[in-house]
């Protein structure tokens, strides 16, 4: 399939033929629930994805891979970072980096991880050395996750320049200039390239955080991370990094399942990541789910209950869709292949054709069932009234530009 985008209506109509699922003068894509394909960079070998309604793979580019036609390989700029060894790159944390090199590598290369400047589809940035809220550097000093030897190296640069300050006079300065530097670092990336790709939905994978806990209650009233009692705290987090959501053009939170866990602690953890991120898009730009279909680690195949709440349980919470991700080990296993063609292709296909029908039915297409079970509409930016069978001419024209 080319790379240049054709109408939101057409792949309506290219994706779901077996029920269209289409507004009338719809500006909009008009699929309620979008799912992609990012597992290894292609569609899995002898199955046609698109059968199953999901986007195929040159839809979706994540971190340094592409799979874009013509697509070359990035280093997504040159971020900050301190091996695990002491060698630093580019200053070593974001306060004593060069913004100005980073932003012109940028721009030097996204014409070739993106060569179509009329390329809109999913542009994820995946760095995770370190994270813009100084108290989510977490990592072991020996980790390339959010590793806390940042916030030490951080903290020694504050100690060569106030050798007489006190411990937490120094913590302070530290966390104020991580924090501050951090932020503008990720927002100026966001901003360079939306400059430069303006159609592509540019976003950080796995932010917000996924707190998966602690979770409170039993059964379905359970509720985990940002909807349990130390959600308040895990919001602050979130406030404190507005300057990343407002740079960015879509939002990418992992909802990678962890093993060992209930069905009800799956499903409430997946709502309150997906519900904390829809709170910070504000309705402004879309949430996709990053789904894995193993639990973390990749050792086992999820359930079907937990499969329903990684690849549709997000919808309710008002996502757009999700990103399907995968390693490229994984992609020609017959064990995968089998669940894609048995479980999760089917589940895919039948809950968008059941989210479509009903937009068509209780919505006049202009809007989606929310939620899925029910047949109350949510309207599309321009439509309003219960079953937004009302249009606002204004709001359209501005919109569809």
């Amino acid at each position: 399939m080319a790379s240049r985008y054709g109408s939101p209506l057409a792949l309506a109509l290219i994706l779901l033929a077996g029920a269209v699922c289409q507004g009338s003068d719809l500006p909009y894509d008009p699929l309620p629930y979008e799912i992609y394909w990012n597992v290894a960079d292609s569609d899995p070998p002898g199955i046609d994805i698109s059968d199953y309604n999901i986007f195929p793979a040159n839809y979706t580019q994540t971190g340094n891979s592409c799979s874009n036609p013509g697509c070359s390989s990035w280093t997504q700029g040159v971020f900050p970072t301190i091996s695990s060894t002491g060698h630093t790159v580019n200053g070593g944390v974001p306060q004593r980096a060069n913004l100005s090199e980073h932003l012109w590598t940028l721009a030097r290369d996204v014409t070739h991880w993106i060569p179509d400047p009329d390329w809109a589809g999913n542009a994820v940035l995946d760095f995770e050395s370190w994270t813009t809220v100084w108290e989510l550097n977490t990592g072991g000093d020996g980790e390339d996750w959010h590793s806390r030897r940042y916030l030490e190296y951080s903290l020694e640069l504050e100690k060569e320049k106030y050798p007489d300050w006190d411990t937490e006079e120094l913590y302070l300065l530290a966390r104020k200039n991580f924090n501050i530097s951090a932020l503008d670092f990720f927002a100026e990336t966001l901003r360079t390239l939306a400059t430069l790709r303006p159609k592509a939905k540019w976003g950080f994978y796995g932010l917000p955080m996924n707190f998966n806990g602690p979770c409170d209650g039993n059964g379905t009233s359970m509720v985990c991370g940002y909807d349990s009692g130390v959600g308040k705290l895990y919001r602050q987090f979130s406030d404190e990094q507005n300057l990343v959501w407002e740079s960015s053009t879509a939002l990418y939170p992992s909802i990678y399942l962890p093993p060992g866990r209930t069905v009800d602690e799956n499903a409430a953890y997946v709502h309150s990541v997906i519900k904390e991120t829809v709170r910070k898009a504000e309705d402004r730009i879309p949430v996709y789910g990053f789904h894995w279909n193993y639990y973390h680690g990749g050792k086992s195949l999820l359930n079907m209950d937990d499969l329903k709440s990684g690849l549709v349980g997000p919808y309710d919470a008002g996502a757009k869709g999700v990103v399907i991700w995968g390693s490229s080990s994984e992609r020609a296993l017959p064990e995968f292949l089998d669940y894609v063609r048995d479980h999760m292709g089917p589940l895919a296909r039948n809950f968008t054709e059941q989210m479509c029908k009903c937009s068509q039915t209780y919505c006049h297409g202009h809007g989606r069932c929310m939620p899925s079970s029910s047949t109350n509409c949510q309207c599309y930016p321009g439509y309003s009234g219960p079953s937004c069978e009302k249009a606002d001419p204004k709001r359209l024209h501005v919109n569809s530009n």
